[in-house]
């Protein structure tokens, strides 16, 4: 049996491999910690973290829009932290000079990144649906078949006809991987904070319900891009719509047709058979033609009446319009601006 010293003696190189061992490891983990927290991205990006994805996947979306050093010593962190982050998809934004630590802290926490969605000058579904998939995950025939459905409508009082109504020009944010359902939710909660109990009282003072109210707006919007005038081309197109008159909106026909390049409405663009050519058709188109900017809504809402039952662009092409209710003045206003036209070769 060994003796005290001779034990005592065989524990010191024990120990000093094990200090070794000890030190060794401390300096790797410093080491380490050193290198995820002071590795920066050279670069912003927004990583797309796919369903189903997995660490490799990940791992080379961060080399492609970072670099390798920085992304194997994100996947280490990660790794460290035993973060399953490629189990979250999303999309997420690494910015510029963040450090490796910090992005796998955000990428396992599933801090994704808020897509900005500006709504505005929209005016298909079809481009709205296009505009929507180039942003987010969700497919064109997703938002398209969402749209189309009545039970998508109906808690909105709306139809799949009318449904681009629910539709205020704003900028909205979303996640990447919003569903066509949420998306339209988002929207939907918009729309039901716009359309409080004083807009709809004034709607109902008008003798609309609040979709009608969104479909004269967007001729409005079409017509001009004068802000000051556009109530009272709404209130033109009120006034047509209770003498029972067609509303003859050269805006309709151009998206009756599908082509807004047209600058000179003629007698055959008229003839075009469609329930939104509204110089064939009575009443209102069946939906918007155009995302509405909810100033113009307000602006209608908030409008005097007015007699007036004709306009016609000026002919001095400030892009303001001449107002009457006389059809022989009219005619007058209509001809200069012809006149002005012609002599500028306009087709």
């Amino acid at each position: 049996m060994p003796s005290n010293q001779e034990l005592k003696k065989g524990e010191k190189p024990i120990r000093t491999i094990t200090i070794a061992i000890v030190l060794a490891i401390a300096g790797g983990i410093a080491a380490f910690a050193v290198q995820t927290f002071t590795s920066k991205s050279p670069a912003r990006a927004v990583i797309i973290v796919p369903e189903n994805g997995d660490k490799a996947q990940l791992a080379d979306s961060l080399e492609k829009h970072t670099d390798s050093r920085f992304a194997s010593r994100t996947m280490r962190a990660a790794n460290l932290m035993m973060s399953a982050f490629h189990l979250r998809p999303g999309a997420y934004e690494i910015r510029q000079g963040q450090s490796a630590f910090s992005a796998a802290r955000l990428l396992g926490r599933g801090r994704q990144y808020i897509v900005d969605m500006p709504l505005n000058n929209i005016r298909t579904r079809e481009e709205l649906a296009e505009k929507a998939s180039s942003r987010l995950r969700l497919s064109k025939k997703e938002l398209l078949d969402a749209l189309s459905d009545p039970a998508t409508t109906k808690p909105y009082g709306l139809t799949p006809e009318n449904a681009m109504a629910l539709f205020i020009a704003d900028n909205y944010e979303l996640y990447w991987n919003t569903s066509a359902e949420e998306f339209i939710k988002k929207i939907g909660e918009r729309y039901k904070r716009f359309w409080n109990a004083k807009r709809k009282s004034q709607a109902a003072d008008l003798g609309l319900t609040p979709a009608q109210v969104a479909v004269i707006a967007s001729i409005a919007d079409e017509e001009s891009s004068k802000a000051d005038e556009k109530g009272r081309i709404c209130r033109l197109y009120l006034n047509r719509l209770k003498k029972g008159m067609r509303l003859q909106a050269d805006p309709t026909v151009k998206f009756a047709l599908g082509d807004f390049s047209i600058k000179r409405v003629n007698k055959t663009h008229l003839a075009f058979g469609s329930p939104y050519n509204t110089y064939r058709t009575e009443g209102l188109p069946p939906g918007p033609i155009r995302i509405s900017d909810p100033k113009t809504i307000d602006s209608f809402l908030g409008s005097a009446p007015t007699s007036d039952i004709y306009m016609c662009a000026r002919a001095d092409f400030s892009g303001y319009h001449d107002f009457t209710a006389d059809y022989a003045e009219h005619q007058a206003n209509a001809r200069r601006y012809q006149e002005k036209l012609n002599q500028m070769k306009i087709k």
